[in-house]
C-alpha cells in the first residue's frame, strides 16, 4: 500500500479498504477499493486538492447525488461520495476490462464496426445525460471504458456534473491552472472558455476520439495545449480518407459535420450524429436503423428506415407496431387457438375485463395438452382493425383465420349485482354451423374472479373432440392472488398496446400493480417492457431483475420472453438470438420476438463478425405478415 496516502486510508478504513492505485489523471487519482458493506471491488476516485478546494464540500456532494441518478447501461454510475482527510472523493462499479485509451494505445487503430459501434454506445449514453441535463464536458479515450463482454461505458459523469453547473467554477479552475477538458477533444467554445455550453461540445469530442479509432491520432495534435488549440482555429481538417481509404465516404463526413468549428453546423444531438454514422454503413437495400437512445437492449423509439429510399419504418415498440397491425392470413393450424375480446354489455366498471379476458385465457390455455393460443396484443390490435365492438361467430371465423388459428373463442361478461355471470364458446373456424365445439357459462361473486376463470377454462376444454385430462396452470399462478393488483395489470396492459403516447400511464399501472403484489412476476417484467419503451432504464433495470428472480411465476411464453429481453438488455446476442428463435419456433405468431430478432441481427451481426444482411429474413416475415407494414407513421 505504499502508493496510498496513509492519512485517507484511515480515514475510509470503516467503510472503505483501499488496494492499490490504478491511476491518476489531471483531475483525480483512482484507487482499488473494496466496499466493505457490500463486498464488492470498486474505483475510488479522489480529486486532486486543488479541485476540491474550487468546488467545495457541499456542492460538491448536492451535484454528485444528481450525477448518481443517471442510471444508464452505458454510463459508469457514481455508488457513493464523501470526504475524507479534507479530499472530495467519490466511487463508481470497479469494471473488468480496460479503457479506449489502453486499446487504442496497443492496436493503433481499431476495425471500423468496432469503433462504430463504440462511438454509437457512448453516444447513447450522451443523449441520456442531455436530456438529463448534463453536459460532459471531458469525453476522450481514457473516459471510455470496454468491458469484457463488449460494452462501452463512459465514465466521470460525475466531475462533469460537479464542475458543469452554475457558480463560475470553471472561471475559477482556470485561476488555478486547471482546465475542464483535454484539449485534443475539446470543442472551440470550450477552448474559448464559453459558458454557454451544450450538447454539442459532447458531440465535437466524441467525433474527435471517433477520428483517432478510425486514423490512429486525433484530428489535430501539438506539442502543447496552445499549439493544439492553434491548429485547431486555423488548419483545415485532414481528410480521413487520406489516412485510411476503407473508411466510407459517408462516415467521414459525418466525422467532418460533428467537428465542424461553429456549433451551429455540428448534429444538434448525439443521437442525430450516431444515426448518420449508422445510415451510412447500411449495405445497400437492407434496412437501416435510428440508433436507441434509452439503451441498446431495448426496443423504445426504434425508428429504422427500411429498404433504402422506398420506405420510412417507424418503430415505437412492439405494440405501437401491432397497433396498426392488420394481419395477412397465415397456414391455419388446428391446435392454435385465438381467444377474441368479450362484450361487456352494459357495465362500464368491468370494461377493463374485454381485453383482460383475453390476456387471462390466453395465459390460461396456452400449453394445454397441444394448444398454442394466439400472443393476445396480436389478437386485440387485429380485431380493433376491424372496429368492430361485437364479435359474432362469422367475424370471429374471420379473424381467427386471418391470426392462423383453427380454434377461437367468443365470450360476454355481465354484472348481475354483486355477482359476476361470464360466458364464453370455443369454436372451430372449419365449421360454419352455429354449433360450437363447446360453451361454458360460470357464476360467482366478484372477488371470484380467478376461480371462475379457472372454471371457464376447464369446462371450455371439456369437449370430447379436444380429448380430456388436460391440466391447466391457475389463473393465480400465472397472474396474481390480488385481484386490485390483477386489475391494475390489464390496465396497464391496455394502456401498453395504445403506444407511445400511453407509456407512462402503462407503467403506472404495472408500478401499482407490483405494489399490490410484490410476487407479481408478470406485472414486473411488463413493468420492465414499458419503462424500457418509455426510456426509463432506472425503472426498467431492476424490475427486469425482479420479475428473473420470480421466473417460476410466469407461463412458458412469458418466461422465455423474460429471459430473451434480459439477455437482448445486458448485450449477450447470442443468448438473446438463440431464445428468440426458440420463442418464434413455438409461438410462430410472436410479433414481438419476431421484430427482436430482427432488430438483433441488424445491430450486433457486425461486431460479431456476422453479415447485417441476415436481418432481411425476419423482417421480411413482418412485411410477409402485413404487406402495409412500412407505410410511414
Amino acid at each position: 500500500m505504499a502508493d496510498i496516502p496513509a492519512q485517507l486510508a484511515e480515514a475510509l478504513r470503516d467503510r472503505y479498504r483501499l488496494e492499490r492505485e490504478l491511476g491518476r489523471g489531471g483531475m483525480a487519482t483512482v484507487y482499488l477499493a473494496r466496499d466493505l458493506k457490500h463486498d464488492r471491488l470498486v474505483a475510488l476516485k479522489v480529486l486532486r486538492p486543488e479541485l476540491a478546494a474550487t468546488l467545495g464540500p457541499e456542492r460538491f456532494q448536492r451535484e454528485i447525488r444528481f450525477a448518481a441518478r443517471l442510471q444508464h447501461p452505458h454510463i459508469l454510475s457514481v455508488h457513493d461520495s464523501g470526504e475524507a482527510a479534507g479530499q472530495l472523493w467519490f466511487t463508481m462499479p470497479y469494471v473488468e476490462g480496460e479503457s479506449l485509451r489502453t486499446r487504442l494505445t496497443r492496436e493503433g487503430q481499431l476495425p471500423i464496426e468496432a469503433a462504430l459501434r463504440i462511438t454509437s454506445e457512448a453516444a447513447q449514453a450522451l443523449q441520456y445525460a442531455h436530456e438529463h441535463g448534463v453536459i460532459h464536458r471531458d469525453i476522450k479515450p481514457e473516459n471510455l471504458l470496454l468491458t469484457t463482454d463488449g460494452n462501452t461505458l463512459v465514465a466521470d459523469f460525475g466531475i462533469a456534473r460537479a464542475l458543469g453547473g452554475t457558480g463560475g467554477s470553471e472561471e475559477r479552475l482556470t485561476e488555478t491552472g486547471l482546465s475542464l477538458g483535454t484539449p485534443r477533444y475539446m470543442s472551440p467554445e470550450q477552448a474559448s472558455a464559453d459558458r454557454a455550453l451544450d450538447a454539442r461540445t459532447d458531440v465535437y469530442s466524441l467525433g474527435c476520439v471517433l477520428y483517432e479509432m478510425l486514423a490512429g491520432e486525433p484530428p489535430f495534435t501539438g506539442p502543447s495545449a496552445q499549439a493544439i488549440l492553434a491548429k485547431q482555429f486555423s488548419e483545415p481538417l485532414q481528410h480521413l480518407r487520406v489516412l485510411r481509404p476503407a473508411v466510407p465516404e459517408a462516415v467521414e463526413h459525418a466525422i467532418r459535420r460533428a467537428l465542424a468549428r461553429s456549433p451551429a453546423d455540428r448534429f444538434a444531438t448525439a443521437r442525430q450524429f450516431a444515426a448518420a454514422l449508422t445510415a451510412a454503413v447500411a449495405p445497400e437495400g437492407a434496412p437501416t436503423a435510428r440508433m436507441r437512445v434509452i439503451y441498446p437492449r431495448s426496443w423504445l423509439r426504434i425508428r429504422a428506415a427500411m429498404l433504402a429510399v422506398l420506405v420510412l419504418l417507424g418503430f415505437v415498440g412492439v405494440w405501437a407496431v401491432r397497433k396498426r397491425l392488420s394481419v395477412a392470413a397465415a397456414p391455419v393450424s388446428p391446435t392454435r387457438l385465438a381467444v377474441l375480446p368479450f362484450s361487456v354489455p352494459g357495465s362500464p366498471g368491468l370494461t377493463y375485463l374485454s381485453e383482460g379476458m383475453v390476456d387471462l385465457l390466453s395465459r390460461n390455455l396456452n400449453s394445454a395438452g397441444d394448444l398454442r393460443t394466439i400472443d393476445p396484443g396480436t389478437v386485440v390490435t387485429t380485431v380493433g382493425k376491424t372496429g368492430l365492438r361485437t364479435l359474432d361467430q362469422k367475424y370471429g371465423r374471420t379473424i381467427a383465420n386471418r391470426l392462423g388459428a383453427g380454434l377461437y373463442v367468443l365470450g360476454s361478461v355481465h354484472a348481475i349485482a354483486s355477482r359476476l355471470r361470464i360466458q364464453a364458446s370455443l369454436h372451430d373456424t372449419r365449421d360454419t354451423l352455429a354449433e360450437s365445439l363447446s360453451s361454458a357459462s360460470v357464476e360467482g361473486d366478484t372477488g371470484q374472479l380467478f376461480e371462475l376463470v379457472d372454471r371457464l377454462s376447464g369446462e371450455l376444454l371439456a369437449s370430447r373432440r379436444l380429448g380430456q385430462g388436460f391440466r391447466l396452470v391457475q389463473t393465480a399462478v400465472l397472474t396474481t392472488q390480488s385481484l386490485p393488483a390483477l386489475k391494475a395489470y390489464l390496465d396497464g396492459e391496455r394502456n401498453l398496446r395504445a403506444g407511445e403516447g400511453q407509456f407512462d400511464s402503462a407503467i403506472a399501472g404495472f408500478q401499482n400493480a407490483v405494489a399490490q403484489d410484490s410476487t407479481f412476476a408478470l406485472g414486473y417484467y411488463r413493468l420492465a417492457v414499458s419503462a424500457g419503451w418509455a426510456g426509463r432504464p432506472g425503472i426498467s433495470g431492476p424490475a427486469t431483475e425482479k420479475a428473473l428472480t420470480l421466473g417460476d411465476r410466469l407461463g412458458d411464453r412469458d418466461r422465455q420472453l423474460l429471459v430473451a429481453f434480459a439477455a437482448f438488455r445486458r448485450g449477450a446476442a447470442d443468448a438473446a438470438e438463440q431464445r428468440y428463435r426458440v420463442i418464434l419456433r413455438d409461438y410462430p405468431d410472436d410479433l414481438e420476438a419476431e421484430f427482436q430478432l430482427a432488430d438483433l441481427l441488424y445491430h450486433y451481426n457486425a461486431p460479431r463478425g456476422r453479415p447485417i444482411a441476415e436481418a432481411q429474413e425476419p423482417f421480411d416475415r413482418l412485411l410477409a405478415l402485413d404487406p402495409r407494414f412500412l407505410c410511414p407513421i
